[in-house]
């Protein structure tokens, strides 16, 4: 099932994406392990070695999405421009799934996420062009690791949102050269 998975959803973003495991346990859960997904010039833009997420079966049939849990385990992000003005390599992802329908329509989003547990992870967000900067922050070079998190989100509606955060905190790096 993950092959085939990956196998489609590679076709819908026009890149290379692999799946090691999906295990979908007593109807509201799903566990998903060892994803990779390249951004368009073939470099590793996604690495996770576990997501998971429970989510509760009855609001969804009152047009709701309530999710227990969701656990991002071991993740390596790599986002990246060419210059200030070019695209971010992840934009493909947008635009694969953005709604191809232009008529506007009343967006009733309701989504609630009791709890998001976030560990080892790593974060890298660079503007290629742009000259590094070692030892000092510079926003268009981020590195962060060891990202652990327990965030709440309580609701999240067309309107508002409202999130609580228990834990967060990590590591930045100063990298030396890209």
């Amino acid at each position: 099932m993950s092959a085939f998975i990956a196998e489609e959803l590679s076709k819908v973003l026009k890149t290379h994406l692999t799946i090691g495991r999906i295990n979908i346990g007593l109807l509201n859960r799903i566990i998903i392990d060892d994803v990779v997904l390249n951004d368009q010039s073939d470099k590793e833009m996604l690495k996770v070695t576990r997501l998971s997420a429970k989510f509760d079966i009855i609001p969804f049939f009152k047009g709701k999405i309530s999710i227990s849990s969701v656990q991002l385990f071991g993740f390596n992000i790599n986002l990246n421009k060419q210059t200030p003005d070019s695209p971010p390599n992840f934009k493909f992802v947008l635009d694969a799934f953005a709604s191809k329908d232009t008529v506007k329509k009343d967006n009733s989003l309701d989504l609630r996420i009791n709890s998001v547990l976030i560990r080892r992870g790593k974060l890298s967000y660079h503007i290629l062009s742009e000259e590094n900067t070692p030892e000092k922050f510079n926003a268009k070079h981020i590195q962060l690791q060891n990202i652990i998190a327990n965030i709440s989100l309580k609701a999240m509606n067309k309107d508002s949102l409202n999130v609580g955060i228990k834990r967060l905190s990590w590591m930045k790096r100063y990298p030396a050269f890209l």
